[in-house]
């Protein structure tokens, strides 16, 4: 049985390690593409592939959901980019279709995983989007409500009272007597 564990750090998240392991293949397979490519499609993937664990660890790092979305789905945006740079070095011979296809599979758990992630912060932000207008309209509302009527039932009371019975209730809720 596989207990979960509690994420304390970015390096905890499963979409983390498994985008940093694709990170370092990259550089490992970039190592190979000829030098006139240094600047070009060598540095595309590099910054890419960085760019992936970069916004997962930045997204974690937010408080807001919304925060956390928005860098998880930059994230998304760079594996995307790095797949399209995948089939340009592919297509000009830069790696082999086996290659490919070993780093095409570690994109895809990648983006499974973001995804989840993605998802997660999604329902949680739905969820806050709707306690917070509740929590919002119990303070407008319901608050001022329970003042105005502890404030109208001791008034109410002292009008009755004054009408010649023994004892009312104040506003701090204890009976004063009267001789």
């Amino acid at each position: 049985m596989e207990t979960k564990q509690k994420i304390h750090s970015f390096t905890d998240l499963e979409a983390w390690k498994k985008a940093h392991a694709l990170v370092v293949n990259i550089y490992l397979h970039t190592k190979k593409y000829p030098k006139d490519e240094q600047f070009g499609i060598t540095n595309q993937m590099r910054r890419a592939a960085v760019s992936i664990t970069s916004n997962i660890a930045e997204g974690f790092s937010r408080i807001s959901p919304k925060e956390k979305a928005q860098f998880y789905a930059i994230a998304q945006g760079s594996l995307t980019e790095l797949q399209n740079q995948l089939l340009i070095s592919r297509d000009v011979g830069y790696v082999t279709p086996l290659e490919h296809r070993e780093i095409e599979s570690q994109v895809i758990t990648v983006h499974k995983l973001i995804n989840g992630l993605s998802k997660y912060v999604r329902t949680l932000f739905a969820f806050l989007f709707t306690l917070i207008p509740h929590t919002f309209y119990l303070i407008l509302f319901l608050f001022p409500l329970i003042l105005f009527t502890l404030y109208l039932i001791p008034a109410t009371v002292h009008a009755a009272l004054s009408d010649g019975l023994v004892g009312y209730w104040t506003f701090f809720d204890s009976i004063e007597y009267r001789v």
